[in-house]
């Protein structure tokens, strides 16, 4: 079904439609499908690839706002706030 149209596919007539697949208003015939099966392979997406818990652990952190908290937490520091930078520290751990 390569042929390029003037007017999108799903305007088209459908004895066009069913004269480039192939098909009848029935359908396809056991036979006639078990064969596009084998020739074409099965009507699936790809599985999206799968993400690993580190990976997710890892996009927790992927926020600007983390990344501020966790500036905040390192001045503390710093300015010898040791208090206020474990405060900080366990937010961004319960986060």
């Amino acid at each position: 079904m390569d042929k390029s149209y003037q007017q999108p596919w799903h305007s088209l007539p459908l004895e066009a439609v069913l004269g480039d697949l192939n098909s009848t208003p029935n359908g396809l015939t056991a036979a006639q499908a078990k064969l596009r099966l084998a020739q074409i392979g099965a009507n699936r997406l790809p599985a999206p690839p799968r993400i690993g818990p580190w990976q997710i652990l890892g996009r927790q952190f992927h926020n600007p706002l983390i990344y501020i908290l966790g500036l905040a937490a390192l001045v503390s520091v710093a300015i010898g706030d040791v208090k206020d930078a474990g405060f900080i520290l366990a937010v961004l751990a319960i986060n």
